[in-house]
């Protein structure tokens, strides 16, 4: 015997008669509720202004002549020349990194551990925390070898790391 249009018909049910009495199941918003509203992302990191992190002559160092990328007043920032090399910063919320550590990104593929908490993935991107916010940083200006920006990662990490 299939179970399904039974089970189907009591979830259906179930529905319709939340939607006429006007309660709400847990976790399913009641609709006279009023408007949702998003839960706060790493984006909304109060007090972190990602794009003061750096001076124009760090950036000019690293990149040439550049232009931001990014909006001043949030957690991440962009720069980026005419050859599209790219320096690129985001700094988590409180609590992203629970004493100190930074969680595994294994979406990221390999990792290789750095000096001071630095973890470096392909692409030139890099992992490492300060207190408990995860900070990511990404600098490409040779996509040939990404090892070729890593003096730039470190040197740009202990940067971040002295200005939070």
């Amino acid at each position: 015997m299939n179970r399904f249009p039974t089970v189907l018909l009591a979830l259906l049910t179930a529905l319709t008669m939340t939607a006429c009495t006007g309660t709400s199941m847990p976790g399913i918003p009641d609709a006279g509720a009023g408007p949702l509203t998003a839960a706060p992302t790493p984006a909304d990191a109060p007090g972190i202004d990602a794009c003061t992190l750096f001076t124009e002559a760090e950036l000019t160092d690293v990149l040439g002549e550049h232009q931001r990328k990014g909006s001043a007043g949030h957690s991440t920032c962009q720069w980026e020349n005419s050859d599209y090399h790219s320096v690129s910063i985001d700094v988590g919320s409180t609590g992203t990194a629970p004493g100190g550590v930074v969680p595994e990104e294994p979406m990221m593929g390999e990792s290789e551990k750095g000096d001071g908490g630095l973890t470096y993935y392909t692409g030139g991107y890099t992992t490492f925390a300060v207190g408990d916010r995860v900070c990511r940083l990404q600098i490409v200006t040779d996509v040939s070898d990404p090892k070729t920006d890593r003096p730039a990662i470190d040197r740009f990490a202990a940067l971040i790391k002295e200005r939070l």
